[in-house]
């Protein structure tokens, strides 16, 4: 079995990021949701299938020295996309529900909305079909930044 390289930048940082949103995903229950409602077991699933797939990808690299980007889309990275049928590019950037914040150069997707949940995990150049109530949204993935990465 051919394990991905995983450089050690990006190892650390998503071991702390899995650390960070067990933490939003304990605010979120205990501040917003009633206990044992079907929509407060959604999001806990919703959080629980999320850091397992980090895990997952944690676990099936081997780390090496230097540096580099994620490979795919997480809660608090920023996505351009582009549209597939107006070829116009949008900037938005995966938060967690209830996020207050001021990046005025992107749009904010909650991580729980239909566009947060069909970004996240996808890598550049994949394409992204939403059903929103506004219609159907094609995107292709252009770029993915994580601030905490980029400096």
């Amino acid at each position: 079995m051919h394990k991905e390289n995983l450089m050690s930048d990006l190892s650390y940082f998503l071991s702390e990021h899995i650390r960070e949103i067990e933490n939003i995903k304990e605010s979120l229950l205990n501040g917003y949701y009633s206990n044992n409602t079907i929509e407060s077991m959604n999001v806990e699933n919703f959080f629980k299938d999320y850091i397992n797939t980090v895990n997952a990808y944690l676990n099936s690299s081997k780390v090496c020295s230097g540096n580099s980007n994620c490979p795919f889309v997480i809660i608090k990275s920023t996505v351009e996309v582009q549209d597939m049928d107006d070829m116009d590019t949008y900037l938005y950037h995966i938060v967690p529900p209830y996020h207050e914040g001021a990046n005025h150069d992107a749009d904010y997707a909650s991580c729980l909305s239909p566009l947060g949940r069909a970004l996240l995990f996808k890598s550049i150049n994949q394409k992204v079909q939403v059903e929103t109530p506004a219609g159907v949204l094609r995107y292709i993935i252009r770029k993915i930044t994580v601030p905490e990465l980029s400096t």
